[in-house]
């Protein structure tokens, strides 16, 4: 099996024997269970880890088990996700209807449940460790239609999957975002001056001082030539607007190449409004950007400013 290759799951459960039938499945077929008793927690886990499957524990309550699946199912990252429902059989009869509409592969009804499970969970985890070692051998090709091959950031081709998850977190969990879109003061003058191959250097010399200051959920987009976005997950405009300053005192403080030159850069910041596309997004931050660049360029503004 390949070491970076984990089957996770999710339970959400008050009975402290279902979390031992659990451990032992985990113990018996090498799966990693995490346990939420509250549908609360399990969501707060499931906006920082992304799971292979979610055993749910139909006990919790009907009124709460049916919340739980309406926030799985508007969650873009999660919403595939595969849940086994675990209920008594009256209890299973009474709620199949209402349950038929989320996705949900298995009641499990009686009292030997765990056994039926541990066979679809090796089931399932087999299966996922057979496209795991395909998916290994399409990396490569794969990066090469997202990733901007300079710079190590996402492309415009990239842009839309980080806009989906980012917007379906905001429906599912009320979490906000924002983005900063930037651009390189005078880029064109570097190239006209010192070549393409200079230009180049500045450019993957920016992006690594971004990458190395914004949060492993955040994401660096190149749109192209010298414009770049950043996605800042749950940040608020105020937050974004912080992180935007610190950026441009770094690049001011730290930027150069093997020609030394001081380079600078302008920055537009907005925060996501409910249901607006990606185009509207844009054209905001877009907006800002070149109002920076008109009142002299090196400065971040917001619609705050």
């Amino acid at each position: 099996m390949p070491t970076n290759f984990t089957y996770t799951a999710l339970i959400l459960s008050q009975s402290q024997n279902v979390f031992d039938s659990c451990e032992e499945i985990s113990k018996s077929i090498d799966i990693k269970f995490s346990k939420a008793s509250n549908m609360m927690d399990a969501l707060e886990y499931l906006m920082d880890f992304k799971i292979d499957i979610i055993l749910l524990d139909l006990s919790i309550g009907k009124e709460e088990s049916i919340e739980f699946l309406q926030h799985i199912s508007g969650d873009y990252e999660n919403k595939a996700t595969p849940i086994i429902a675990l209920a008594d059989l009256e209890k299973s009869q009474d709620m199949s209807n209402e349950l038929s509409s989320f996705n949900i592969i298995s009641f499990m009804c009686n009292t030997h449940w765990n056994i039926q499970a541990s066979k679809l969970l090796n089931f399932l985890k087999i299966t996922k460790l057979n496209l795991h070692v395909i998916q290994d051998s399409l990396v490569k090709s794969e990066d090469r239609g997202t990733m901007d091959q300079l710079t190590g950031a996402y492309n415009r081709y990239g842009c839309e999957d980080i806009f989906n998850t980012l917007t379906s977190r905001v429906k599912a969990y009320s979490e906000p975002f924002s983005i900063i879109m930037l651009d390189i003061d005078h880029f064109k003058s570097v190239n006209d001056t010192y070549g393409h191959d200079i230009g180049d250097e500045v450019l993957i010399g920016f992006s690594n001082i971004i990458m190395n200051l914004i949060r492993q959920n955040d994401s660096l987009v190149r749109l192209g030539g010298e414009e770049f976005i950043i996605f800042l997950s749950n940040a608020n405009s105020n937050i974004a607007i912080k992180s935007a300053e610190k950026i441009r005192l770094k690049i001011e403080e730290l930027m150069h190449s093997s020609q030394n030159l001081k380079i600078t850069a302008s920055f537009g910041v907005v925060e996501y409004r409910s249901n607006e596309d990606m185009d509207t997004l844009f054209k905001r931050a877009d907006d800002l950007l070149y109002q920076a660049k008109d009142s002299g360029r090196n400065i971040v503004l917001s619609e705050k400013n």
